[in-house]
Order: structure tokens, then sequence, then C-alpha cells
């Protein structure tokens, strides 16, 4: 719950500071979110590495083979670094970037599944048969 009011207060001073910089000095509101993007990643990513070892123990003793959860991992990471880039691209104006960045999250999130649809596909056909 720490870390959600700690991205909550840099969030609010990162916005406040960007109203601010509009009207003055528009050209410091991109490297100002950017950088406000960077402290939000390395507090996630700090958060992560100290929890993500408990998740993979989790599941080790479950019928859930751990490049599943691997490629779960990699589609969530894949799929809030797209979001965070397509809002920063819309809200400095390029929506075709926007768009562009999304598709192409859509894209590798599919690529790093086609592992589990093979297998979900070749154990249907199992029962199939």
């Amino acid at each position: 719950m720490s870390l959600v009011l700690k991205i909550a207060a840099v969030a609010l001073a990162a916005s406040l500071l960007s109203s601010f910089l509009k009207e003055s000095r528009p050209e410091f509101v991109l490297p100002l979110q950017l950088g406000f993007v960077v402290v939000v990643c390395a507090l996630v990513i700090s958060f992560l590495t100290r929890n993500i070892g408990s998740i993979f123990e989790k599941y080790a003793c479950s019928v859930i083979p751990d490049s599943y959860i691997s490629v779960m991992l990699k589609g969530m990471l894949v799929s809030v670094v797209c979001t965070v880039c397509a809002s920063l691209c819309r809200e400095n104006g390029s929506r075709a970037l926007a768009d562009a960045v999304e598709f192409s999250g859509r894209v590798l999130i599919l690529v790093f599944c086609v592992p589990f649809i093979r297998s979900v596909l070749e154990t249907a056909l199992m029962y199939v048969r």
C-alpha cells in the first residue's frame, strides 16, 4: 500500500509541475513526464525484485510450469510499458505513434504466448484423438 501512496505522491507532484510548466516552458513538460515514468518504474522494479522470488516459490509446487508464469510476467511488463509510452505519446499530440506502440505491444504479447498456445492445442488434440 505504501508503494501506491509513493507513486500517487510523485504523480501528483509531476502533474502539478507539468501544468505550471505547460504555460511558461512547454519544452520541459516531456522530460519531466519521462523522469516521472523512470522514477515510478524504479519504484516498481525495486518492489518486484523483492517479491518476484516468492511468486516463483509459491507456484513451484503447483502444476503450472515456470515457463507459463514467465510468459504472464513478460506479457504484463510489455503491457505496462506500452500503455505508459502510448499515454505519453498521446499527451504530446502523437496519436499515430501511440497507436503503433500499442499495436506492437499486442503483437509482442501474442508472440510470447505462442509456446503456451501450442501446448494448449497439443493437449486438446490428445483428448480429441
